[in-house]
């Protein structure tokens, strides 16, 4: 089965201007990588604009310029400026973008250089479905999505796929330096449980079917093209998702076509939820990664159900977990980025960042 055990939560979301830039970039630009098909609707460079380009920070043996700044903060900045109460509220808060902007790029330096030292490697075909999928999803055709993705600050779709390839290998070595080091206290969800019990929630459950094919995180080669022929077979009629299960299904349920039975958020691994969770009753989900390997999802059918503490004390003490995972999944990603930047030689050569966190023009 996949259910998740309390070492495998996924990323977080923090609050404050900073720290949604922060968490939304813990993994490079993830926000494009993981977690959909769309890209920044905001053109980088801005229009009718002129950047003149500086050095601003070297970390180790790379350099981070003042473009790379502010093409990791544009969609931020667009942001800021639409919802600024003031004058002075925009510059604190362009200020703070720029700062956490160039931390996020010296995070991506040094994540990415512990992923090459494990020598990791994402396959070709992944990227390959990762770009299809953008295209696909929003109907371009290739030109169209080369102009959007330069309108997202990419010279071209190659430039594109060499950075999906590095986000898929920072979001890795992420994985295996951070989740295992993951410990929940059950004495903190025994008393989170307790403050909530008696009160009344809905949950919603689906019941669903899957394919696994098993994937070691640290294998030079990946499955995707094998479960993408899996999915074919399903989509030509070929085999039914049930036939393909008990035929190609890698987990202890094959037998059963694959059955999961009904579950609800916080019963299995996030990744695999967050596409389960998006399917209508019928749908069958692309394939999907995570930590056990590649999955094809069906959702059979949807409900909403009502529990309480008294007799849900499982599900909700699991959703109580789920929740607290996350948490820790954040502070020791952060932990683990801090000891990475003690250990290397990170100089911000610009005067302008650190100090005031705006540069100069």
């Amino acid at each position: 089965m996949i259910r998740p055990d309390s070492d495998k939560p996924s990323q977080t979301e923090r609050s404050t201007t900073g720290r949604r830039l922060s968490a939304a970039l813990a993994f490079g630009a993830a926000l494009i990588v993981t977690a959909g098909p769309s890209l920044a609707a905001e053109p980088w460079p801005p229009a009718n604009s002129v950047v003149v380009d500086r050095l601003v920070a070297v970390v180790n043996t790379e350099s981070i310029t003042l473009f790379d700044v502010r093409r990791r903060a544009a969609p931020f900045v667009a942001r800021a400026v639409q919802k600024a109460p003031s004058a002075v509220a925009l510059r604190a808060d362009l200020a703070l973008i720029q700062d956490e902007a160039l931390d996020s790029l010296i995070q991506d330096i040094l994540v990415f250089s512990e992923a090459k030292k494990l020598n990791l490697k994402v396959a070709p075909t992944r990227v390959d479905a990762h770009v299809k999928k953008i295209s696909d999803s929003n109907g371009w055709t290739a030109s169209e999505l080369e102009s959007q993705l330069k309108r997202s600050g990419f010279a071209s779709i190659a430039d594109y796929r060499r950075h999906t390839e590095r986000e898929m290998m920072k979001s890795q070595v992420a994985s295996i330096k951070v989740t295992s080091r993951i410990k929940i206290d059950e004495d903190e969800v025994d008393r989170l449980y307790i403050e909530a019990a008696g009160k009344q929630q809905t949950v919603r459950e689906v019941r669903g079917l899957h394919v696994l094919l098993k994937q070691n995180p640290l294998a030079a080669t990946d499955r995707l093209s094998e479960i993408e022929a899996v999915a074919e077979k399903i989509k030509s009629g070929e085999l039914t998702f049930e036939d393909a299960a008990r035929k190609f299904s890698e987990d202890t349920n094959a037998a059963a076509g694959g059955d999961l039975g009904w579950f609800a958020k916080g019963d299995f691994d996030p990744d695999f939820e967050a596409a389960a969770f998006e399917l209508s009753d019928g749908g069958v989900s692309a394939p999907v990664k995570t930590q056990y390997g590649w999955h094809l999802i069906k959702l059979v059918e949807s409900r909403e159900r009502k529990i309480s503490a008294q007799t849900d004390e499982k599900a909700m003490k699991r959703e109580i977990r789920y929740r607290l995972q996350r948490s820790e999944f954040e502070r020791i990603y952060q932990q683990w980025v801090r000891g990475l930047r003690a250990g290397a030689y990170v100089e911000v050569k610009d005067p302008n960042f650190g100090a005031t966190g705006q540069p100069s023009s």
